[in-house]
């Protein structure tokens, strides 16, 4: 009688687990980050006047194939350009590459949706983030319509609807934590080369900015992004992954010292504190990057800046606490004389100068919150508030389902980045940036079903029940 042999319980586990497949062939875990980032390599080289022209086409043209094999790819691709705004030019039209994958990710969601390929599956948060929208566009009827920032403002909402369509898996949200990093990494990487190397000395007149306009908003997104980039890289077991994140940290740690942004040194420390909190068997880990990334800070003579930044002189901290109270007051005045509709996106600066106060100009209220309440009304800063407590309660639900360490990571490093970006919101207002604005809706998304993707780890029934 011929010997029949039992596969182990091991290998029958190996045949019926579910692999990741692209055109029959087997898709490594590790290949859609390693991808996202050497993209963000690229698109950085881009940005910085390499003269690839044929990138911004290209990225358009591989979000879309993306999008529509996978919505979290094409998620990726979108996050992965959002920091460089690459002009895209068709004929004499030019449009930011940020917008055309935005419309094609758009698109490729109703199309899903009406060809049953997709069901709609709402989020807590979606009613919130409505009854933002609709004060929003309610401040059209304030002191003067804003119809550019009003359309931003449009983007940001349908970016929203569009990550938390997008997204079903842990995996799926590693990818997209990935793209956004590896966007930020890219710029910060580039200034931490020019700060050690000596080509960009860092001082109060020669304060770094990134992409952005402002060195304030820089902060502002280098604080969104950082703790997620910890907490991802302290939780995981793979050396490699944790040797990046150490070499992510310093480039993160001298971009953000370089941008002397006090508010924005504020909101990383906050972060830091949330982490320490979240993942205290990690501590260690968290401390010893911490360490490396002062050893850099002092190997990079970053000390004399940050000593000059916090000492008493013409713009010093308590200087301009004072200059802020000012503001305030003007736009506390502003909300009392316009409390319903608001004076219209954007048009803080203009209508600052009639309440006559020093400084004589303000581009913002310097406070997210007032300045959401001077330029949308109050009705605004209540949805605002109420997208807030949601996203709180959420972020909890997803903290209590995650089963597995990097699900933890993920949650730990989704609501670091958000206290961390608040906190700093408190003395400056990057919620004015495109690129800010956008990314901050990209986060809000993926907290937004963060409860369902990382209970979807390690249970099929789980999986399927996350299915669109």
């Amino acid at each position: 009688m011929p010997t029949t042999i039992q596969p182990t319980a091991g290998a029958q586990a190996r045949r019926l687990a579910p692999t990741s497949r692209l055109g029959g062939r087997h898709r490594p875990g590790w290949l859609g980050p390693a991808a996202v980032g050497g993209g963000g390599v690229l698109l950085g080289l881009s940005a910085a006047g390499v003269g690839w022209a044929g990138i911004p086409l290209l990225a358009v043209l591989v979000a879309a194939f993306a999008a529509v094999e996978s919505p979290a790819l094409g998620l990726a691709a979108f996050a992965l350009v959002l920091p460089f705004q690459v002009a895209l030019h068709a004929g004499a039209f030019e449009v930011s590459t940020v917008w055309a994958i935005l419309a094609v990710l758009t698109v490729t969601l109703v199309l899903r949706l009406a060809s049953g390929r997709a069901h709609w599956t709402g989020s807590p948060l979606d009613i919130p983030v409505l009854l933002f929208a609709a004060a929003t566009g309610l401040s059209l009827l304030g002191t003067s319509g804003n119809f550019t920032g009003l359309l931003i403002a449009l983007g940001g909402f349908i970016l929203f609807f569009v990550t938390s369509r997008s997204l079903r898996s842990e995996r799926d949200v590693v990818l997209v934590g990935v793209a956004v990093a590896a966007g930020c990494l890219a710029q910060a990487a580039g200034i931490a080369i020019g700060v050690i190397g000596g080509a960009h000395p860092v001082s109060e007149a020669t304060r770094v900015s990134g992409l952005l306009i402002d060195p304030n908003h820089f902060a502002g997104e280098l604080a969104l992004v950082t703790p997620l980039v910890l907490a991802l890289g302290i939780v995981s077991r793979r050396r490699w992954i944790a040797v990046l994140a150490a070499v992510a940290a310093a480039a993160f740690s001298i971009a953000i010292v370089a941008t002397l942004s006090r508010s924005g040194w504020l909101g990383l420390l906050a972060g830091l504190l949330v982490l320490g909190m979240l993942l205290p068997g990690h501590r260690l880990k968290l401390g010893a990057l911490l360490v490396a990334a002062v050893a850099v800070i002092l190997v990079a003579g970053l000390v004399p800046a940050i000593a000059d930044r916090l000492g008493p002189h013409a713009t010093g901290p308590f200087e301009m606490l004072a200059s802020r109270w000012r503001v305030w007051t003007a736009a506390i005045a502003m909300i009392g004389d316009h409390p319903i509709f608001g004076v219209g996106i954007g048009n803080f600066q203009n209508v600052y100068p009639a309440y006559g106060v020093r400084p004589v100009s303000a581009p913002h209220a310097h406070n997210l919150f007032l300045n959401l309440a001077a330029e949308r009304g109050l009705p605004a800063l209540v949805a605002f508030a109420l997208v807030l407590a949601v996203l709180l309660r959420t972020l909890h639900h997803a903290w209590a389902a995650a089963r597995t360490p990097a699900g933890k990571a993920l949650v730990a490093g989704f609501s670091a980045s958000l206290v961390a970006f608040l906190v700093h919101s408190l003395l400056d207002v990057s919620y004015v940036e495109e690129t800010v604005l956008l990314l901050f809706w990209v986060v809000i998304g993926v907290s937004a079903v963060l409860p369902r993707a990382v209970a979807t780890v390690g249970s099929p029934a789980r999986m399927e029940a996350a299915q669109w």
